[in-house]
């Protein structure tokens, strides 16, 4: 981040269900001040984060709910992975082997492994 605490809406994009928040674990995607570095971790991250949305978007009981914000997150998370995977061959490979590990193996961060664990203690992913 390039400002934190100062966060201000993507401009041009359309409007959003999640604002831009400093102190939330995905608020920081609809910052202008958002930085993803091209590289292993920021995308293991992302990825990560996509896994355990969709995961809790599947069981959710209100599901209008978490469909309308878990799919406009997955979506922007798969715009930052695409705009990613344009910057050069190298990165698109990164991109689709840590999909890989992700997504079919779910290999997740510490973070986001503890965070889909405690989300299954409460019945809220499977």
């Amino acid at each position: 981040c390039d400002g934190f605490n100062q966060p201000i809406p993507l401009r041009g994009l359309g409007g959003f269900t999640i604002e831009p928040n400093c102190r939330s674990q995905y608020g920081c995607l609809y910052c202008e001040h958002y930085i993803c570095h091209s590289d292993e971790e920021d995308i293991h991250k992302l990825l990560s984060l996509q896994f355990v949305i969709n995961a809790v978007r599947k069981v959710a009981p209100d599901t209008a709910h978490a469909e309308a914000l878990y799919k406009e997150l997955h979506i922007r998370i798969e715009f930052i992975l695409d705009a990613l995977a344009e910057r050069s061959e190298t990165v698109k490979q990164l991109v689709k082997t840590v999909r890989t590990r992700v997504l079919e193996y779910g290999e997740l961060t510490a973070f986001w492994e503890a965070r889909l664990s405690r989300y299954e203690k409460v019945g809220v992913a499977f």
